[in-house]
Formats: structure tokens, sequence, C-alpha cells
């Protein structure tokens, strides 16, 4: 016999009932020196699958497409499609949009997307100002008379002014642009919003996926209420991140592992590593 797991009940005096915690309540198993309920491997099986059954199940149409993750990649999948004519549902695990800066710089190659998209120009209303240079000082401490050596970066307007002047081919549409991640991924989100080919499901987390003959089903959880329920689609696309539900559930290896500290010639304080 192989019991697969269990949890000790709490007895009520005062009402003479014993009351399961969630984890034996959902395998109907009670431990203690109370009246004991085993439930064997087949009989947990069958258990988990009516959980399942009772779980909401939600199709999508054909012509949508499933995201998980809603932060910039996977907004900007959900621009894009419905750019072509493609709807979506995008779930994102947290409530609203990041609070933290995070990125702060656009490359020119996704500034290029988001002139094909028709975003660029809003994007750059919201970054920093078009005249203001990149340069990046390299110093010892704020406090130091002067910067040990810098990188200097045109601004926007003095790249656009090299694009315009090299015209062969080898120069991008577009410059890069500074803006904060907290201030581009709430824009993304308020486009989305107001698009009626994108449905932002934020607070939805996804808890694991599989692979269906014709598509994919997802089991995802709000994260308000805890209620579970699975989403079908024929495509769905994981945006989430490093630690991506979708890609573990397709048993994808993540290549590489984490960088904890870049060499520097300078002490590292303890709290970075």
């Amino acid at each position: 016999m192989q019991l697969e797991c269990g949890s000790i009940a709490r007895h009520d005096r005062a009402s003479g009932k014993t009351q399961k915690p969630k984890l034996a309540r959902d395998l109907g198993l009670v431990l203690g020196h109370y009246p004991i309920q085993l439930w064997f491997p087949s009989k947990l099986a069958r258990r988990a699958n009516m959980l399942h059954a009772d779980s909401t199940v939600e199709e999508l149409p054909s012509e949508s497409v499933l995201i998980v993750g809603g932060g910039p990649v996977g907004l900007i999948l959900a621009m894009t499609l419905a750019h072509h004519g493609v709807r979506s549902v995008l779930l994102e695990r947290n409530l609203t949009t990041t609070r933290w800066p995070k990125m702060d710089l656009t490359t020119a190659r996704s500034m290029e997307i988001f002139r094909a998209l028709g975003i660029a120009d809003g994007l750059r209303q919201r970054g920093v100002p078009s005249h203001y240079p990149f340069t990046c000082l390299f110093s010892s401490g704020l406090n130091s008379e002067e910067a040990i050596t810098s990188w200097e970066l045109p601004s926007v307007d003095e790249y656009r002014s090299q694009i315009t002047s090299r015209n062969d081919g080898t120069m991008p549409l577009e410059p890069w642009q500074r803006v904060s991640q907290e201030v581009f991924e709430a824009w993304l989100k308020d486009l989305g919003d107001q698009n009626p080919m994108i449905n932002l499901r934020f607070g939805w987390t996804a808890s694991s996926a599989k692979e269906l003959d014709g598509g994919a089903e997802v089991v995802v959880v709000d994260t308000s209420t805890g209620a579970e329920k699975v989403i079908r689609s024929k495509y769905a696309v994981g945006c989430d991140g490093a630690n991506s539900v979708l890609r573990k559930s397709l048993g994808i290896e993540l290549d590489g592992g984490p960088m904890y500290v870049a060499h520097s010639p300078f002490p590292v304080p303890s709290f970075l590593i």
C-alpha cells in the first residue's frame, strides 16, 4: 500500500465535527487519532479527474490566440496580432502593470516594429525628449570629481540625422528611444484595453499546460479568488518569462543560468550579490 499524502485534521470539540484542512479536504483524507479515511492511488486519480471535470472549460474561437504573460513581449504580441486582424486573449498574473522601472532603452529594431504597428510616435511622446543625448558615464562614485570614462551615444534627433544622411541600407529606419518600462507597459495596456481585438485578463495565472491534438489546454487560476478554469485554444503562446509555466509544462529546458555579478574593478556592495 502506498499513501500519496496526508494532513492532520483539526477536531472542533464544541461542535463535535472534524474540520479538514484544504489539502486533506481536496483529497478526502483525514489523519490523527480521529476516524481515518485512506484514499489509494487509483482513488486519488479518480478524485483528480473529478476535480478537473468540475472545472469551468472555456473554448476560444479557432481564430483566437491565447497569450500567457502580459509584460512587454505579450502585450506587443497582442498588438501585432490585432494589427493583422487576429483576436487574442492575454493572461497576466499581476493585477496591473509593473511598478518598477526595469527596462530603460528600447532598441532601434523594436522601434522599427512599433513604427509598423503605428505606435512609435506615441511611445516617443512618453519617453525621454528627443534632443537629450544618451551619454553613459562610468564613475567610481557620485562624489567623484569626474567620470573615469564615458560612452558617447547620440540623441534621437542626432541619430535620425545620421539615418537620413546615410541612406545606403546600413542604418535602421528608426532611432532608439529611452523610456521606463513602468511607463511603457502602462501605455501598452491602455492601448490593449481600447482595442476590440484584444481581451486583456489581468489577475489570472497559468498553473499548467498541455498539448492537444488540435491545440493547447491551459489551466488558469484567478489570483484574487483562487477559482480555477481550463482554457482550450488552437494556439497558445508563452510570454511568461524565464520561469515560463508553458515552457516547463512542455518539458523544454532553459539554457544557461543566473548571472549574479558582472566583472568590475570596484568593490561590489553585498546587497547586489
